[in-house]
């Protein structure tokens, strides 16, 4: 086994011994700094912000003492000048905070509104979707020909021959008569080529759900008259979603509002479509009960929009006279009269 060497006690020079101290008594001296600097913080800052201000004020002292103000006027009036501005920002910073908490209850309940009409966004959809069947049926009862009379007519005179014998009845038969938008209705081979397009028609909701359904249902019977629609939900109308709205093949736009509470909001919607579609129509649809003729143009005019709607049928007879497909059968009507007259 090796043997342990035990090194000899080195004693320590005064060198070492002094250095040794001096650091001790640094760190001692910064425990003490820094112990009073925490323990007195209440008068050290204080103290502190008033020298920095000091530095800051000097420049503006300086100036007043060189257009010969005394050097006691020129440090009471700068004094009192930036205590007056601190004042003044603490007493509307104080204002704001007051205002933002009376406000707080108001945004929250805001917010809350807007979470809830997000989770309701599956339901809503639903509803839009009855109301797109709803759509549909009050679309066959308005093309249904008017055959209620035939058919009072045929109930009496089987009754009557039930009853007994009588003379007979002269019977005349008509064709039934078209519906209130059958007329109107067109096909894919009549249009023109800007309108050949998978949707050319886009039906935009002006701001609610509401809107929404009502563009919904001017989509449904267009389609349903020969023009195919697509529906956007007033979402799409906001400054950052505008510009990546889907145009292609895009030809009239139905603007849809259930109310004219807000004239400035269409006026802002049209201008926004009109940069993203320059050549397209805009046909403001402003569907509310006993409306004018007269407010709507003037609504129509503050909107800049192209044409104006007061009603689904209207509507749908506007976007159809758009493709100018009635004029060319006019036309051709009228030739087709006037050929033999030549020959």
């Amino acid at each position: 086994m090796r043997p342990v060497i035990r090194q000899p006690f080195k004693t320590r020079t005064t060198e070492e011994l002094m250095a040794l101290l001096s650091a001790v008594a640094t760190a001692i001296l910064a425990v003490i700094i820094i112990a009073m600097l925490y323990f007195g913080r209440e008068i050290f800052v204080p103290i502190a912000l008033a020298i920095l201000l000091s530095f800051v004020l000097a420049p503006v002292v300086g100036i007043l003492q060189r257009i010969y103000v005394p050097r006691g006027l020129a440090v009471v009036s700068v004094a009192v000048l930036a205590f007056a501005l601190i004042f003044a920002m603490g007493s509307l910073l104080a204002t704001q905070l007051t205002q933002l908490a009376g406000d707080l209850p108001r945004y929250q309940s805001t917010i809350s509104e807007k979470i809830q009409s997000f989770r309701d966004t599956k339901a809503g959809r639903g509803t839009l979707e009855r109301a797109s069947d709803m759509l549909k049926d009050l679309g066959r009862e308005i093309d249904k020909p008017k055959d209620a009379a035939s058919a009072r007519a045929s109930n009496s005179i089987v009754s009557s021959n039930a009853s007994g014998s009588q003379a007979p009845v002269p019977v005349e038969v008509r064709q039934p008569d078209p519906g209130a938008l059958e007329s109107l209705r067109v096909s894919k081979e009549d249009l023109p080529p800007e309108w050949l397009g998978e949707h050319p028609v886009l039906c935009m909701a002006g701001r609610s759900l509401i809107d929404e359904a009502a563009a919904i249902m001017l989509a449904q019977l267009s389609t349903a008259h020969g023009l195919a629609a697509r529906v956007e939900g007033a979402e799409a109308l906001s400054t950052t979603n505008v510009f990546r709205l889907e145009t292609t093949g895009v030809a009239i736009v139905c603007l849809v509002y259930l109310d004219s509470s807000g004239p400035a909001h269409m006026r802002y919607s049209v201008r926004r479509l009109r940069r993203k579609l320059p050549k397209a129509i805009i046909i403001l649809g402003c569907w509310v009960k006993d409306i004018t003729p007269t407010a709507l143009e003037v609504l129509r005019d503050n909107a800049k929009a192209d044409l104006v709607a007061a009603s689904l049928g209207e509507a749908v007879k506007l976007c159809i006279e758009a493709t100018r497909v009635e004029d060319q059968r006019q036309a051709a009507s009228k030739q087709e009269t006037l050929a033999p007259a030549v020959a």
